[in-house]
């Protein structure tokens, strides 16, 4: 390819691009096929076309690093040679790739250049790259015809579809499991052509699949089922032709990971079966799936548990559901019962507040005490859930001693988890919550060693002072925190700095005069750098909300003067930043 003249300055970056295309060093040639089109744009239309995509198709040997560019980049060229035509053979060819994200790539750029074509024109050279595909000795290929078929299946002659669905069927049986896989992973989007592809066609390919002898060719036949479910939602009868036999196949597999794929997929099955079908065939199988001997099944089931059940009847919940579910709350896999505690009160305001006191309050109090943290921090995170049908004062006794574990637990997560809880009770139970003990809990969240949790705490400070008042706060909690200004740790006394930001604005003027000023005064002089680095930050925030001509805001001005004089650098930077 010969190099656009460099005799000006608007060329002579598109002449380094080129070279190095051309170049030896990988990363070279990544940084410039990024940058096709502004090659194409700098030759004109008519050298792109002869010159620069020929020089491309030379290049397709390169690293997976480059050709991933290159299927990337390629199909914006479209606009330099007169549409997608001249590209396709590049693409074609990067469709062979060994390396799935290049391959995958390659097929998304060949649909959009597809898409620029005159479909009519161009069918049959399209039909060609796909029966070329399919009759090659590579699976990539073939597992890039089978994503290609049902995008290019729509905008086909009578004849063309007729091939397309024969040559999908030779992919589905095809003698190497890795083409079988591919087959399965792409019919969902066949299936969504319904009804305009032949649904006959379609479920053999599905009955196929299903006799397939790799579990991980079967894996992938469930987003097909739940696309011919979604098809025929309005059908009963073509759900039972269609649809039924394969979820009993699949859901009866002898391999958990098959089973799994129909656990996973419940929520969606039972919304296109309909309340009819959905009880009689597939809340059976959920049933069996929460009680299923693999751990990651009955996992996965419990998650579902609450989405789920919106689609049944409070008679089948009470009946059939949860007395399944009541052995999972002391199942041996930890996993499980989490899974069970961040979905079981999510049931609380499906069936009301007698079958809640009746079946799942045991359960809620047994996961409550559960001895791993995990367990009850999912329970905790649905609080709202079961307080909606039951009064949070019958709750306190048995919840607020499970916090007070949460809040000390060892694995800092969980504390900094736990102390979002702080609110939902303030916010139910107002100011009594906050006695002498979870105040205490609170300040040692404010000394914790961990960044997170003492953050944690500060934003929870904030919520409180929304939910309870700001006098609250300047007369319960102000005082309790305050102390933290005289702490040896410049750790926390910076706490204490954060607190005030995050006070501004909540507190009338006031309360900041009486709570903020005093502190800003100690710890504007603090040794540590970083403290009045920070305090220099509270006083920029607090001086909007100070009373005018007020002795406070004189000081402010006078304490923020001192610092912007500091004789640390970013002390005085930040003192003097807008």
């Amino acid at each position: 390819m010969v190099s656009p003249s460099s005799n000006t300055q608007t060329t002579t970056p598109v002449a380094v691009l080129i070279d190095e295309l051309r170049s030896e060093d990988v990363k070279k040639k990544v940084k410039s096929a990024k940058h096709l089109t502004t090659i194409a744009a700098a030759m004109g239309n008519e050298r792109t076309k002869t010159e620069l995509v020929p020089f491309l198709n030379e290049m397709l040997e390169d690293e997976d690093e480059v050709l991933l560019v290159l299927a990337e980049t390629i199909p914006a060229l479209a606009d330099y040679c007169g549409g997608g035509a001249l590209l396709l053979p590049a693409l074609e060819r990067l469709c062979y790739a060994e390396d799935i994200k290049v391959r995958d790539q390659a097929v998304q750029g060949m649909k959009k250049c597809i898409t620029k074509l005159d479909f009519k024109k161009s069918e049959e050279t399209i039909i060609g790259i796909i029966k070329r595909f399919v009759q090659a000795d590579y699976h990539t290929a073939k597992g890039s015809a089978s994503s290609l078929i049902p995008f290019v299946y729509p905008q086909c002659s009578s004849n063309y579809q007729s091939d397309l669905t024969q040559i999908y069927g030779l992919l589905i049986s095809d003698e190497v499991p890795l083409v079988r896989k591919y087959a399965a992973m792409n019919l969902k989007d066949f299936v969504k052509l319904l009804p305009n592809a032949s649904e006959t066609d379609l479920a053999s390919c599905l009955k196929a699949l299903l006799k397939d002898e790799q579990d991980f060719v079967r894996l992938y036949i469930i987003d097909a089922l739940v696309a011919f479910a979604k098809a025929y939602s309005s059908n009963a009868n073509k759900l039972n032709t269609f649809v039924i036999p394969v979820l009993k196949t699949l859901a009866e597999d002898s391999t958990w990971r098959t089973r799994y794929t129909v656990s996973d997929k419940v929520v969606e099955l039972g919304q296109h079966l309909g309340k009819e079908l959905n009880k009689k065939y597939l809340l059976p199988y959920f049933i069996k799936f929460l009680g299923d001997a693999e751990a990651e099944i009955k996992t996965n089931a419990a998650t579902k548990l609450a989405d789920y059940a919106i689609l049944l009847d409070v008679d089948d919940i009470v009946g059939k559901v949860i007395p399944v579910i009541k052995p999972l709350a002391s199942d041996p896999i930890q996993h499980v019962r989490a899974a069970l505690a961040s979905s079981i009160l999510q049931l609380c305001p499906l069936i009301g507040k007698k079958y809640t006191n009746e079946n799942i309050l045991s359960i809620f109090l047994l996961l409550l005490r559960d001895e791993f943290s995990d367990v009850r921090l999912a329970l905790f995170k649905n609080l709202d859930e079961i307080t909606k049908v039951i009064d949070i004062d019958s709750l306190s006794q048995s919840l607020l001693p499970a916090l007070t574990d949460l809040a000390v637990d060892k694995n800092w997560r969980i504390r900094a988890a736990s102390i979002e809880f702080m609110s939902f009770f303030a916010r139910k139970m107002g100011e009594s919550f906050l006695n002498d003990k979870f105040s205490k809990i609170l300040l040692e969240w404010l000394h914790d060693k961990v960044f997170g949790v003492r953050e944690a705490a500060v934003n929870c400070i904030k919520s409180l002072t929304e939910i309870l008042g700001g006098t609250w706060t300047e007369k319960v909690l102000f005082p309790k925190v305050a102390v933290l200004q005289n702490n040896t740790s410049y750790l926390h006394r910076q706490t204490l700095l954060f607190i005030i930001m995050k006070l501004v604005g909540l507190l009338s003027q006031e309360a900041l005069a009486k709570t903020a000023i005093p502190v800003l005064q100690s710890l504007h002089k603090d040794p540590v750098p970083n403290v009045r680095m920070n305090t220099a930050k509270a006083l920029k925030m607090v001086n909007p909300y100070i009373k005018e001509k007020s002795t406070e805001k004189e000081n402010v001005k006078k304490w923020l003067t001192l610092l912007q004089e500091d004789s640390d650098p970013e002390v005085k930077l930040v003192a003097k930043s807008p």
